[in-house]
């Protein structure tokens, strides 16, 4: 055990892998009851020791295949989910870069109780925050129907990570972090969170440089969200008082009836996540080049074999091209999906429907990676690329999330499911330990140079560089080609 003060009051936390722990910190209030679905409110105080030694709660969401995660993961299902966990070095003056890692899940899954920090915090002396937020129908539904209050629900997620962006500026210090040098980082949604970050006003200042793994993008807008309001009322057949009926509704239930009818809509419409005008206002790129060179720099790249992982999730029945297709589409290529559909057809002529969702997969986060990074060094502001190649033996290959092991340095844990797409050997543990010190020191010098690497130029249209992190990491220029680039709309 562990035991601090701080200036929320004294904070009790756990011994681990030679850092202090702090579990279940909470960043608001419980989002429950009449603040469903509403701004999060500032977390109550506390009286005498908070015992954060437990994880916390998990935003209610659909349980992972079972063959893919080994035992629970910790903390109980609940609509009252706004927590961080912190892992530090040491909870003293000392001024540590800080991580905060924002989980996956595509916004409908994942909690900050999947990733310790632990190890990462250890080895590259910095603060690792993994948070909490809203999702599924809880975070990312658009409920202004029912009034001003609820303007933004479809990003109410996204608002959530801005809050906890908050406490760590006026809290962080207590645990030996450095509130002026505060990195977000994440992966696949996570990753499209740190995108969509860019364009949030409320955001600016709280962050000093991103990391985004296997992103998605953002739509600027063109698409008419899914008024979840309306669906939800004619499917439960209420007529009157309806903000009050829905607020009643348990949160298990009200889940139930989003997998059941919402789901589907989001899966077959011409819809994605857009650009809602209240929590998130611009596009990342538009956000990106606007700030200039003082806007935060960006690292960011993609597996080598991102869609293995997803076609197992999703399914490869015929036709299980289109569900890509009709979400990423506009995202690929925001000014002329048309140019990407040609490519598309160009690059999978006699191909499968599975070979098709492959690529629309893969192409989606590749497109996400370089529009953003080519934005971030026009603004002056220096964009990184990279590909994630590291071989492993797993049928799926170098897949969908696969890098995480390798950013949290996962192998040094006693246990850690997310390690099953790579061996734990000593060559694995040395490269996750290389992997993160390029990634912290990006962090502390907004320069990921310097840690053990080939010189890694920014990514422009002079030069295009890229860097292959495989078992001997090396500098490449332009991997992707000119008929990729101009299909994304590069």
């Amino acid at each position: 055990m562990t035991l601090i003060n701080t200036r929320l009051g004294s904070v009790k936390g756990i011994e681990k892998n030679n850092v202090q722990n702090f579990l279940g910190l909470p960043y608001a209030a419980a989002p429950v009851g009449n603040l469903r679905w509403k701004s999060a409110r500032p977390a109550p105080a506390w009286q005498g020791t908070f015992d954060a030694t437990r994880y916390p709660n998990r935003c209610v969401q659909p349980p992972y295949p079972e063959d893919l995660i080994e035992g629970e993961i910790p903390g109980e299902l609940s609509e009252d989910c706004l927590y961080l966990n912190v892992h530090t070095p040491a909870a003293d003056d000392k001024k540590r870069p800080v991580v905060c890692w924002i989980h996956g899940g595509g916004l409908i899954q994942g909690s900050a109780n999947e990733y310790d920090g632990s190890i990462l915090a250890r080895q590259q002396d910095c603060v690792v925050v993994a948070i909490n937020y809203r999702l599924g129908i809880f975070g990312f539904c658009d409920f202004s129907a029912l009034g001003e209050e609820y303007a933004g629900t479809i990003s109410r997620g996204f608002e959530d990570q801005i809050t906890a962006l908050r406490w760590i500026r006026d809290n962080i210090a207590d645990y030996g972090g450095d509130p002026d040098c505060v990195s977000i980082w994440g992966e696949s949604g996570g990753g499209g969170s740190v995108l969509a970050l860019q364009g949030a006003p409320a955001a600016e200042g709280l962050f000093h440089s991103s990391i985004a793994f296997s992103p998605g993008d953002i739509e600027p807008g063109k698409m008419t969200p899914i008024n979840a309001a309306k669906v939800l009322a004619e499917h439960l057949d209420i007529t009157s008082d309806l903000e009050s009926q829905l607020l009643d509704i348990p949160p298990a239930d009200l889940f139930a009836h989003f997998q059941e009818v919402i789901v589907p809509l989001e899966q077959t419409a011409d819809k994605s996540k857009t650009v809602d005008g209240t929590i998130i206002t611009r596009s990342p790129r538009d956000a990106i080049v606007s700030k200039g060179p003082d806007g935060p720099p960006l690292l960011s790249g993609t597996n080598k074999e991102e869609a293995t992982y997803l076609k197992y999730l999703w399914g490869d029945e015929p036709g299980s091209s289109e569900f890509p297709k009709s979400i990423f589409v506009p995202l690929i290529n925001q000014t002329d999906p048309q140019d990407y559909l040609a490519y598309l057809d160009r690059q999978t002529e006699g191909a499968t429907d599975v070979d098709k969702s492959e690529k629309i997969w893969n192409d989606c986060f590749r497109s996400a990676v370089l529009n953003n990074a080519e934005a971030a060094t026009k603004a002056g502001a220096g964009g990184w690329v990279y590909n994630f190649e590291v071989p492993t033996d797993n049928p799926m290959g170098i897949t969908h999330g696969c890098e995480i092991a390798f950013t949290f340095n996962m192998f040094e844990l006693e246990s850690c499911n997310l390690t099953a797409f790579h061996e734990n050997t000593e060559e694995n543990r040395a490269l996750a330990k290389l992997w993160g010190s390029v990634l912290v020191a990006f962090v502390r010098s907004a320069s990921p140079n310097g840690e053990g690497l080939p010189v890694w130029p920014a990514y422009d249209a002079g030069n295009r560089s890229c860097l292959v992190f495989d078992r001997q990491p090396n500098v490449v220029s332009d991997p992707d080609g000119e008929d990729a680039r101009k299909a994304y709309g590069c």
